[in-house]
């Protein structure tokens, strides 16, 4: 990470948190520029994306994310809850397991996989540490 993403990342944060969020994203535009490689701005645009209402946004930053990234369990996981809003459920199951199968414990991962069973109604496998009902 550049001095200058050391400043602007920061910046971006506050000025998000204080509800600025285009200023957030003009500040995660400027990280992007100087050091395209660090993931961090693009994660936080994507939030600012759904923070808009723009899912569409959000997976036009996260897909390209996911595969610069692929072992990014995180950036899998925020593609699988973009793809679960905009009702495109078969990716967001994919994003989900892929995310699992990076990390088994990842929590978040695994309550979405979860409320995406229940929205299709189908019981799919059983996770790692889940138990069978019935069992």
């Amino acid at each position: 990470m550049t001095l200058y993403n050391q400043s602007t990342i920061p910046s971006g944060i506050t000025y998000e948190a204080g509800g600025r969020l285009d200023e957030a994203m003009e500040e995660y535009r400027r990280a992007i520029k100087i050091d395209p490689s660090y993931p961090n701005p693009y994660g936080a645009m994507a939030v600012i994306y759904g923070k808009k209402g723009d899912i569409d946004g959000a997976i036009e930053i996260l897909s390209p994310l996911t595969r610069r990234y692929p072992l990014d369990f995180k950036a899998h996981t925020a593609l699988g809850v973009a793809y679960m809003l905009k009702g495109r459920l078969e990716e967001a199951e994919d994003e989900f397991n892929l995310a699992l199968r990076i990390k088994p414990d990842y929590e978040i991962a695994r309550r979405n996989m979860e409320e995406l069973r229940k929205k299709t109604h189908i019981p799919g496998p059983i996770l790692p540490g889940q138990k069978a009902d019935g069992l």
